[in-house]
């Protein structure tokens, strides 16, 4: 519960200092796996190449 509202914070903070969400997002996402020992990201930015930012 800790590290989920350190993330939080984490991405708010980021969020607020106008930084790019997608690569926070990614950034956390990535690190979460990698903490769980499982492969990095299914969904690498070259496979979001479609997606759109709402």
């Amino acid at each position: 519960m800790e590290e989920a509202v350190e993330k939080t914070v984490e991405w708010s903070r980021a969020y607020l200092e106008g930084e790019d969400m997608l690569e926070v997002t990614d950034r956390q996402i990535q690190e979460f796996f990698v903490s769980q020992g499982l492969p990095e990201n299914p969904f690498p930015p070259s496979a979001q190449a479609g997606w759109t930012e709402i």
